[in-house]
C-alpha cells in the first residue's frame, strides 16, 4: 500500500523521539508517540491513496478531479494533524508542558479512529 511521504517522515521522527524519550524514562511520552504513530500509519494510507487517485485522474486529463482530490488530501492532513497535536508531540518548541490536555487530545482522537 502506497503511503503518504509527509506521514512517513513524521513516523520516522517520531520512532526516534520515542526511542529517545524510553531511554530518559518518558515513558508517558512514548506511549502518546505510539499511539499517534499507529493512527498516522492508517492516515498516511488514506492520503497514499487520495495521492494516487490524484494521479489517475491527471493522467486521464479530469482536473476537476485532480483538483478536487489535493483539496481531500490538505483538508485531511490538516484535520489529522491537528487531532492528534503533532506539533506538540514532535516537540519542536521543547518539551510540551501540558501532558494532561494531550493525554485528553489522544483518547479523543483513538476514540475517532476506533469508530
Amino acid at each position: 500500500m502506497y503511503v503518504d511521504t509527509d506521514v512517513v517522515k513524521i513516523i520516522k521522527d517520531m520512532e526516534i523521539k520515542k526511542h529517545l524519550a524510553v531511554l530518559n524514562e518518558r515513558f508517558e511520552y512514548a506511549r502518546k508517540l505510539k499511539q499517534a504513530m499507529e493512527c498516522l500509519r492508517e492516515a498516511g494510507e488514506k492520503l497514499g491513496k487520495y495521492e494516487l487517485e490524484k494521479k489517475h485522474a491527471i493522467e486521464m486529463e479530469d482536473y476537476e478531479r485532480a483538483r478536487h482530490k489535493k483539496n481531500q488530501m490538505d483538508e485531511y492532513r490538516a484535520y489529522v494533524y491537528q487531532n492528534l497535536a503533532i506539533e506538540q508531540l514532535l516537540e519542536d518548541e521543547g518539551v510540551s508542558p501540558n501532558v494532561f490536555l494531550l493525554s485528553f487530545l489522544f483518547q479523543t482522537v483513538l476514540d475517532l479512529f476506533q469508530k
